[in-house]
């Protein structure tokens, strides 16, 4: 008699833990989106990056102001075996500092040194 109600309960707490899982997943993917576009990233690349990282069935909303860039990401968990449990609708939003300047055209690699004055230079006076 106990253990169905303790098969139960597991049940449930898989479930719970399934969709905490998938909340994070939500958080994570809609910070790195929102980061993403206040960088200046295009539309596009950020919309294909977040629904790549979001759990299915992800719907997500940008607003782009001069100041801050804000990403909104709506997703519903629904459990993926034959168990009755209710769906979950999770929206998270995440903001971030719009950057005023473009990105570089071509940016250099991150390993390359930045460059330094040949020895026969003078290093610049303070009064320059």
């Amino acid at each position: 008699m106990s253990l169905p109600a303790l098969l139960a309960v597991a049940a449930y707490a898989l479930w719970g833990i399934a969709a905490a899982a998938a909340r994070l997943t939500c958080v994570d993917a809609a910070h790195a989106g929102a980061r993403a576009a206040a960088r200046g990233e295009p539309f596009e690349a950020v919309r294909a990056r977040v629904l790549r990282a979001a759990p299915p069935r992800s719907t997500l909303s940008l607003v782009r102001t001069s100041d801050t860039t804000r990403l909104t990401l709506t997703t519903t968990y629904a459990p993926s075996t034959g168990i009755p449990f209710p769906p979950l609708t999770f929206t998270v939003t995440a903001e971030a500092f719009t950057e005023s300047h473009p990105p570089p055209a071509n940016p250099s690699p991150p390993n390359e040194a930045p460059p330094y004055p040949s020895p026969d230079q003078s290093p610049p006076s303070p009064s320059e």
